[in-house]
This record gives structure tokens, sequence and C-alpha cells, in this order.
């Protein structure tokens, strides 16, 4: 049996505007709860000039000129590593690398300090001494302002070069490039997360004789396998050579950036310390042998919290598609009754139960209204009207109206201004894919004799770029009111339970909200991911 898993590079998208603002639709309906009785429905890439191939020098100094150091302890250096930032040193290795339009770039008390770029601000190595092969590198590193990649450090890989990139297409792309010609957005690294300014984040990046890993703040998000494929560097960063670290229209701050050779007998081994597991999928396309799809699948995360006065409860992230089979929901129904407390998504007032009565008269928003229609298209079943939420194990864990209209007047947000950037995501996420033809796909589907089997299969393609879609939510700050800050509630809620001494507690939220649910879990709760199960939402069978 195949599974093909939901990353951008894998499946086709829309390539005509109209289709691609369709698709945006989709995703945002299907897996995105946005049900506000009170408001409407919600609809980058940044051109990177080329680099001028020149350098300037740079200084050391002793005075601090940002005191946003990374707070607590830094840890005991481990046997082997050289530090990239020793003041003593710092001047004779590197130089500000000439971009044209860089700002200022300088050490002080350990924290290198890259200014606002026109577009860029970086550093080059020197020396010749680096290692080309069988390393590790690690650093901490934030935007402290600005809205693209504030991590982009470029290294040897045999006779070859790449950049890791952080923070990229307008603050949420993770990757490589560049790999057999394709770049960071627009290759099997490619990955959207959600990076907070002034927050310091923990970088380590391994390249070994078989494969290149990177992890951020313990976690891994990237493993590629070096057999066959060719690496390079996309034109801009070329001056980087063969070692370099820049930041593009942000103010960056790097610090405690060492390197290491490592031994052949170590060359495979984890990182120390991980403290996290790889982050999971959570919803997928499950083929047959043949290769044929068979069902869109939702994922069941469980975790396991390993220290503080919770240690041992287990928490279940519950992946939800707003339309779906009966039988999905009737196996859902069943899932939740053994939970202690059973958390939902739904802006809507947290003392308000949707009781059956309630669904009768028609109590939906804008958003729900398209989820109907979508329901019927398909032939699928929608789940408000499928789901028991008068159980009384249910929790309201999301955002009221009022809290969700204050929360984008606190950072200054509107549905205009996120319709802006989800089209400016749904614009970018067509060089993202490789496929073509999806819209040729969308019309056939429509003319076939089973259109609603067909418009499934087209639909759950789409998913696929579900990542580049949600990042069009953000922010300059990465974050959101629609996902990122409902996240937050519903973690102030899985708190809140937890305090009660529940043991046993369910998240049903929509699959698009599980990405940073996983992180934050691990981060703040200490849990530690355990056994994925998985639930057919679509089929996709003849």
């Amino acid at each position: 049996m195949r599974v093909t898993q939901m990353n951008a590079s894998t499946i086709g998208v829309l390539d005509r505007l109209a289709g691609r603002v369709i698709a945006s639709i989709v995703i945002v309906t299907v897996v995105a709860n946005v049900r506000l009785d009170e408001t409407v429905s919600y609809a980058q890439e940044t051109t990177k000039p080329s680099a001028v191939d020149s350098n300037s020098p740079i200084k050391a100094t002793e005075k601090a000129t940002e005191k946003a150091k990374p707070t607590g302890k830094a840890p005991e250096k481990a046997s082997g590593w050289t530090s990239l930032l020793n003041k003593d040193t710092f001047e004779a290795s590197w130089n500000r690398t000439n971009f044209g339009g860089e700002g200022d770039a300088e050490l002080s008390d350990g924290v290198l300090t890259l200014g606002f770029g026109q577009p860029m601000t970086g550093i080059n190595y020197k020396k010749t001494d680096f290692p080309k092969d069988n390393y590790e590198v690690q650093w901490k590193a934030k935007r402290v302002s600005g809205q693209d990649f504030f991590a982009c450090v470029t290294l040897p890989i045999g006779e070859e070069f790449f950049s890791f990139i952080a923070g990229g297409w307008g603050g949420g792309l993770v990757g490589i490039s560049s790999i057999d010609d394709r770049d960071a957005s627009d290759n099997d690294t490619t990955k959207f997360m959600s990076f907070d300014n002034d927050k310091w984040y923990q970088f380590k990046i391994r390249v070994s004789p078989e494969t290149v890993q990177a992890w951020i703040d313990g976690e891994e998000v990237i493993l590629v396998e070096r057999e066959d494929l060719r690496f390079g560097l996309r034109m801009e960063v070329r001056a980087s050579r063969p070692v370099g670290y820049c930041g593009f229209q942000s103010k960056v701050a790097v610090t405690e950036w060492e390197y290491r050779k490592l031994p052949e007998e170590n060359s495979k081994e984890e990182p120390a310390n991980t403290g996290a597991s790889a982050k999971p999928v959570f919803f997928r396309v499950e083929s047959s042998d043949s290769g044929e799809p068979r069902a869109l699948q939702t994922a069941i995360a469980s975790y396991e919290i390993k220290s503080g006065k919770n240690k041992g409860a287990k928490v279940d992230l519950i992946g939800a598609v707003h339309v779906g089979e009966k039988s999905y929901y009737s196996a859902l129904n069943k899932l939740f009754k053994k939970y202690d407390a059973m958390l939902f998504e739904l802006v809507a007032d947290p003392n308000e139960r949707l009781s059956k009565s309630k669904k009768d008269k028609g109590v939906y928003s804008p958003i729900s209204a398209v989820q109907v229609g979508m329901k019927d298209a398909l032939e699928l079943s929608f789940q408000l009207d499928e789901v028991d939420y008068s159980a009384k194990n249910f929790v309201h864990a999301d955002m009221s109206p009022k809290e969700f209209v204050q929360d984008m007047k606190k950072r200054k947000d509107n549905f205009l201004s996120m319709a802006a950037r989800m089209l400016g995501s749904s614009l970018a996420a067509q060089g993202v894919s490789q496929a073509n033809g999806s819209d040729a796909k969308m019309i056939a589907a429509l003319a076939s004799k089973n259109r609603s089997l067909a418009l499934k299969r087209v639909m759950a393609e789409q998913f696929s770029t579900m990542d580049v879609q949600m990042s069009g939510f953000a922010d300059s700050e990465g974050k959101s009111t629609l996902l990122t800050e409902r996240n937050g509630k519903a973690m102030e809620v899985l708190a809140r339970e937890l305090g009660k001494e529940k043991e046993n507690i369910g998240i049903f939220y929509g699959a698009a909200h599980l990405d940073d649910m996983h992180v934050r879990l691990i981060r703040d709760f200490d849990a530690t991911l355990g056994e994925i199960t998985w639930l057919d939402a679509w089929s996709l069978s003849e």
C-alpha cells in the first residue's frame, strides 16, 4: 500500500489565477474551521535582486549595539566545536558581503547583528579551513524586525555548495537552495513554518557523506539523501561562498555560531537532546498498490507529557476536515467518548452549545454556507450536522467572535489585508509545484459521469498546498488571528483542563492548525509524540 504525504512539491496545483483562488477557498473551508456568525469569508513571493560579487571589511566591537540576547545560560561547549564568532579572529576571518544596498554588520558581545538590507545584508568567510564534508554547524538566530528570511546559511557539500533558508517568502519558508536546480521553494525540502520576530531559534545542520539533515529547536525539519543529487546556489547568494550568513530585508541577530568536523563513526548519529519528534503529517492521500487514490485521511496524533505536575497525561491532536463521509463523523463521535475532556474549535460564544435544534434553525455563517455547498457537490456530510457538540465532555477551546475581532484590531489586521496575503501565497504556490494542467483536471471532473468522485480526487490533491495557503494568513511577525492566535487560545484551555487533573484530553481542530499545535505541545508542555493513527475522511475509490 502506498501513501503520498501532503507536501507542496508532490502534487499539482491549479495553474491559472482563477483556479488558484478556487483552491484557496477549498483549503480554507475544508481544513480551517472559520465559521464566524458576524463576519465575512476569507480569501509573497519577494523578488530577490541579483548580488554584486564583491566584499568589504567588518568590525568586531566591545560595546553591544543590541541588548536582546538569548535568555538563560549558554550550553557548555562540547569537544571539537570551533566558534565562527570569535571577536579576536572575526575581522581576519570575515568580510561583509557586498550585495548592493546592504546594511551594517557588526559583532558585539558575542552577537552578530546584520542590519536591514535592500535587499540583503550578510557576511562571508575568508579562510579555507572550513570542512567540505562530514561536519555539523549550529547557531541561534532571530529576526529582530522585518518579514523575510533571517537565516540564509551557505555551506560547502563536497565540491558544491548549498544554502539553508529559514523564514523566506514573507516569513515562513524553510528549505534548501538548490537541489537539482530547484530552490528552497520548489523541492522536496520545502516547508512552511511560523517564526516570531524577536524570538531566538536554535538551528543545527549536519552534512554527512550520505545525507543532509537540519533541525530547528531540536526538531528535524530536513532529511535529504545525497545520492545522485546536484547541489547549487541561487545567483544572488553565490558571493557568500564558501561559508556565509545573510538576511533579506530584515534586521537579524546571530550568536553561538560554531562548527565541528565529525568522526566517521559519528556521522549518522542523532543530535543530542533533540527533545522532539519529527513533525508529523496530519493528513494524506492513501493509494492502493496499483497507485489509484483510495482515501483522504486525517491523523490522530497521540502525545504524552513527560514532566511536571501533569506528567503522564495524554493529549491527542485529532485532525478534522469539515466536510466528510458520514462514516468518518460516526467514527469520530465514538472516539470522542473516551476522553475526559474533548476540546473543540468554533469561533462562537463559549457558553453557547451547538444543539441539534440550533443546527436545524441554520446557525451557520457565510463560510459554513460554502461548506454546505461543497458537501452537496461532493456528496459528503457536513461536520456541524454530524458531530454531537452537546456531549458532556465537550469543551469550547476557541475565540469568541468578539475576541477574534479584537485580536485583529490589536495587530491592525483586517479581512481585506488577510485576503491580499492569502492571494499572494496562492500565486506563490504556483511556483512551488511542478505539476501542470490541474485546471484541466477540474474541468474534466465537472464533466465526469461520476462528478462527485472526480471532484473529490482533484480537491484532495489541492491539500498538498495547505502549508503555502495557511502561511498567507501570517502577518509580518508570523502570526495570524485565524491560525496561531486561535491555537494559543486552545492551548490556554488545554492548560486549564490539565489543571483540573484531567489525564486524557482530545483536541479536535482543523488539520491546518495542527502543525503549530504540535510545536506548542512539545515546547510548552514537554510532550512527546507517540503513535499516529488514521481515519478515512473521504473515499476516493471507484
